[in-house]
């Protein structure tokens, strides 16, 4: 029987090959590896609300509904009503460190960036750290919340990977919930009636993340995907 003799590759065609296989993992890791993170992300914007949500709806089994809260009576508005409000709220948040509103002492981001990023330090959604409008937490999840009354409205923020990680950046790790007083009565994910704006700004994309479980506006240019030019709207929420 004749032994047939196997070709074994040559030194330079191995370097080849591997230099072919090095090519493409440094296209796809990268790829992969956003993807992944942005996966997470997501989970911790929909982890926030719920946590958000539930300490809401037991502050008010227990304190009653609170159209008829004292906060009526302050205005809505100012230091008194943001320290009554957060007070009763952290009763019922698994809170590691309690900043109030004091400055500087390490529980949201020392600056905050649009999308885009350009740094902001205007608008309810960039409370840093030095601010003493807002009252601040740090859960126990590493999760930052900032909780603001002002102008008849409720605004928390939060930093979904704590103030010593990430990049705050609005729209990216950087988001904004709000008690919604004079419609559902709940408390609802910014929302925005302007894409364009906001995925330039990040501002008003809480509620693009949760309804469409997806972050893909980071895929994206002003909206316009880079992989296809898809536009990003409504109708389509996806660069895939």
């Amino acid at each position: 029987m004749k032994m047939r003799k196997n070709k074994a590759f040559t030194l330079a065609e191995t370097l080849v090959v591997m230099g072919i296989i090095g090519v493409v993992a440094a296209l796809t890791i990268p790829n992969l590896s956003s993807s992944t993170a942005n996966k997470e992300n997501v989970a911790r914007v929909q982890k926030a609300y719920s946590t958000i949500n539930e300490a809401f709806e037991r502050v008010q089994a227990e304190y009653g509904n609170i159209q008829r809260w004292p906060l009526r009576d302050f205005g809505w508005n100012g230091n008194n009503d943001t320290d009554f409000f957060a007070n009763r709220m952290s009763e019922y948040l698994k809170v590691s460190k309690n900043c109030a509103r004091n400055a500087n002492q390490g529980c949201m981001a020392s600056s905050v960036k649009y999308l885009n990023g350009t740094s902001t330090t205007s608008g309810y959604s960039a409370v840093t750290d030095a601010d003493t409008s807002a009252y601040k937490m740090i859960l126990a999840d590493g999760t930052g919340l900032a909780i603001q009354v002002v102008s008849g409205s409720i605004f928390m923020n939060v930093d979904i990977d704590g103030p010593r990680k990430g990049s705050g950046t609005i729209g990216k790790d950087w988001f904004r919930f709000v008690y919604d007083a004079s419609s559902t009565k709940k408390v609802i994910p910014a929302n925005t009636s302007n894409l364009t704006s906001s995925f330039a700004t990040g501002e008003g994309l809480t509620a693009w993340v949760i309804e469409t479980g997806n972050m893909d506006y980071l895929k994206a240019v002003n909206g316009t995907c880079k992989k296809n030019n898809k536009k990003l709207d409504w109708k389509n929420t996806t660069c895939n």
